[in-house]
């Protein structure tokens, strides 16, 4: 939220959260290929969100295939 607040200004808007929420929502939708388990897009609870890079995916990838084997 500070960083939105500085962005208008200081100015506070009520529903900014569920603002960020649905952006947030709309570009899992558009960038990851399963949106309810985000790996591009991440919640770090109690702060915010997280871009997670290619290094990321290809780590969890690695984890994913490690585990079938």
């Amino acid at each position: 939220m500070q960083l939105l607040e500085k962005a208008m200004g200081g100015a506070y808007y009520e529903g900014a959260e569920r603002t960020i929420d649905t952006h947030i929502r709309n570009l899992r939708k558009k960038l990851e290929p399963d949106p309810s388990q985000p790996i591009y897009i991440v919640t770090v609870y109690g702060v915010g969100y997280k871009f997670q890079g290619a290094r990321h995916e290809a780590r969890s990838e690695e984890r994913r295939v490690g585990k079938e084997c």
